[in-house]
């Protein structure tokens, strides 16, 4: 289910939107403070009260984008990594993995005994690398469902998925290696066959340098995870709070850097924006966000920063039964990868705009509307 507006609202919405593109931007804020009030005590329940949790977008941020990264100077291999991706998008595959594995992680974590194993049905989930003597080296980290997990005492998700079709593509079988989030990008560096980093990596500048990037094949944001009484929704919100974040990961690298000189990002106008937060707020690192989740449940901190589906799949996992999504403001692009992964949450959005433009930004959007909430222009 999408909620767009208050039905009380509609009509003056539309009447307003008509006449004056402007008065969106003020109408959605009002809209959004207005669902902050009334949405936000139900958001997720996950059994005993004072373990309610929510995760809500960091909308002092903008998306980022997941690509394969492939240890340099490696042309075939990356060209063979881009056919899949590009061929999975293209013909809704990469959907259809994603929905797939969140399910099959939901079962392979469930806590409640009431959850059944998903069907793959036209997916292959199962590659024959044949007499293969050629090796791929997968690094990955088992804890970010649904991208890699552990099930049946395997590491599989969407990301062993495509590695598994391009080693059969080119004649070779992959390795996984399970290692520490942080060590990945060094470990492809250094190693001295093919090697990939397949962990639902978020392309950055840096990263880049170590690694080349293949073609983007899921994008995301980040969300606060909190107790729902707090209901944190910007990075800005946990100044001076006790942050978990899984160490190396982007919610770590955003959050640190917001606690020196600020974290640095471009807008969809191509604009230089910066978020800083107090540098009393304490960062909490983990080796996995599911040490992150124990602690947050039993108030050794008050927040998680991370991305967003492995955030609703954990919660899920975990025994929350009513989740609901909220947010400023949504494409038709982005409610729909959220409803195939996990159609059962219900998202609450104050303006739901026209479509992604060619740079995954949406149109016509809020403009500087996150400026003005968070004061960084």
């Amino acid at each position: 289910m999408v909620a767009v507006q208050p039905k009380y609202t509609l009509a003056a919405a539309s009447y307003i939107y008509g006449r004056k593109d402007i008065m969106k931007k003020i109408l959605s804020l009002v809209l959004a403070m207005l669902m902050i009030v009334t949405v936000v005590t139900t958001l997720a329940s996950c059994g005993k009260k004072n373990d309610d949790l929510t995760a809500l977008d960091a909308v002092d941020l903008l998306k980022e984008d997941f690509g394969i990264g492939v240890k340099k100077n490696n042309p075939e291999l990356l060209a063979a990594v881009n056919k899949v991706v590009d061929e999975w998008v293209d013909n809704g595959n990469m959907a259809k993995y994603e929905k797939y594995y969140t399910d099959l992680a939901t079962f392979a974590e469930d806590e409640t005994g009431t959850v059944t194993a998903p069907s793959a049905g036209d997916l292959k989930v199962s590659w024959d690398f044949g007499n293969a003597t050629e090796t791929i080296t997968v690094y990955t980290e088992s804890g970010f469902a649904p991208f890699e997990f552990i099930y049946e005492g395997k590491v599989v998700g969407l990301d062993i998925a495509i590695m598994s079709q391009v080693a059969v593509n080119m004649g070779k079988k992959i390795v996984v290696e399970d290692i520490l989030f942080d060590t990945i990008p060094t470990a492809v560096k250094s190693d001295s066959g093919l090697a990939v980093a397949a962990a639902g990596l978020t392309i950055t500048e840096a990263r880049a340098q170590e690694m080349d990037f293949s073609n983007v094949y899921y994008s995301s944001t980040l969300v606060v995870v909190s107790d729902k009484k707090d209901a944190y929704d910007s990075v800005a919100d946990l100044a001076g709070l006790k942050v978990g974040v899984q160490e190396g990961t982007s919610g770590d690298l955003i959050i640190s850097a917001a606690k020196g000189q600020g974290h640095v990002y471009e807008d969809g106008d191509g604009n230089e924006k910066t978020v800083k937060i107090d540098g009393s707020t304490e960062v909490v690192q983990y080796k996995q966000y599911a040490l992150a989740l124990a602690d947050l449940k039993s108030g050794r901190i008050d927040a998680i920063l991370m991305d967003k589906l492995p955030a609703l799949t954990m919660l899920k996992a975990k025994g929350c039964q009513n989740i609901r999504f909220m947010c400023l403001v949504a494409a038709p692009e982005g409610v729909k990868a959220v409803q195939d992964a996990h159609p059962d949450v219900d998202i609450y959005t104050a303006s739901l705009d026209e479509r992604l433009n060619d740079h995954a930004y949406i149109i016509p959007g809020l403009g500087d509307a996150g400026d003005r909430l968070f004061g960084t222009k």
